[in-house]
């Protein structure tokens, strides 16, 4: 597959994942401190994940009340 066609191949690939089984992408930069095998590792921990997914949720709620926008 070419290139171009593997590129096409992720973007549909893509698109129908987030019909399926929505979600978002975050872009974390790097902290300083932080050792970067260990940080992309993150990436693929599910208790991280779960974690994460626990703190938007909550994050969520409290954007909901008022006084909070």
């Amino acid at each position: 597959m070419s290139g171009e066609a593997q590129k096409k191949y992720e973007e549909l690939k893509s698109k129908i994942e987030k019909t399926v089984n929505p979600y978002i992408t975050l872009r974390i930069p790097i902290p300083e401190e932080a050792d970067k095998k260990e940080f992309f590792d993150l990436e693929k921990d599910q208790e991280f994940i779960e974690h994460v997914k626990d703190e938007a949720v909550k994050w969520v709620n409290n954007r909901r009340k008022p006084g909070k926008r």
